[in-house]
């Protein structure tokens, strides 16, 4: 099984991998690292294409060895990923501090870019799963995101609660998870729901109590 990983900078990510390529067969083909974990990417995955993601955010892009696809954007692609485009651009706000320094114009080129650059990557690497540490909120990610629900490709999301630390796995974005659903209407059938999630249930006193209680720890 060929692996993208698209992580955060922690270094247990590295350990996660190492795991998976020995209980699951996973192969690390490509990571989206930092200057920080670059060094410990290569060192584990000699042979992982390694591309550190402030660069790529910026254009600068990582060279693919034997490079087999040639895919050129044409009305029938721009088509497909037309829903993807306009979140795409609106998301592009947040590298325009100033609102005046990063015209429509220019966001249409680099979306593009990015769109035909993984468009490339996927075609020549053909991975079977991708990786997301969290939900991919910057547009090099994001973009890699759309390709792979386009192309089929399984998608693992780490999504965090803010729950004590709790995370669950999802796929899409805009998809509810099924498992979820189906296990919160159990919860709800339970008399003693509140003994035995105890977790939860400290989550919900603390947020129905005063606001200083419930303040998020990053607006302290």
């Amino acid at each position: 099984m060929k692996v993208i990983y698209a992580t955060s900078d922690l270094e247990h990510w590295v350990d996660v991998a190492k795991n998976m390529q020995k209980m699951m067969s996973w192969e690390p083909v490509y990571w989206i690292t930092s200057p920080k974990n670059n060094p410990l990417v290569k060192k584990a995955f000699p042979f992982v294409v390694c591309q550190e993601s402030i660069d790529a955010v910026r254009g600068k892009y990582t060279d693919i060895d034997n490079r087999i696809s040639t895919i050129v954007l044409d009305k029938v692609i721009l088509k497909k990923y037309s829903n993807y485009e306009k979140m795409a651009l609106k998301m592009m706000d947040r590298m325009d501090p100033t609102a005046y320094s990063f015209s429509y114009s220019e966001r249409v080129d680099l979306y593009y870019e990015f769109l035909e650059y993984w468009l490339n990557v996927i075609e020549t690497i053909d991975p079977d799963i991708v990786v997301f540490s969290e939900s991919p909120h910057d547009i090099f990610s994001y973009i890699l995101y759309a390709v792979c629900i386009e192309n089929g490709i399984s998608i693992l999301r780490f999504v965090p609660t803010y729950i004590e630390g709790l995370t669950f796995l999802s796929s899409a974005l805009h998809n509810p998870t099924p498992y979820l659903k189906r296990q919160y209407d159990s919860c709800l059938k339970e008399p003693t729901i509140n003994d035995r999630y105890l977790i939860s249930s400290r989550y919900l006193d603390k947020n129905r109590g005063t606001y200083e209680s419930a303040m998020p720890y990053y607006m302290n």
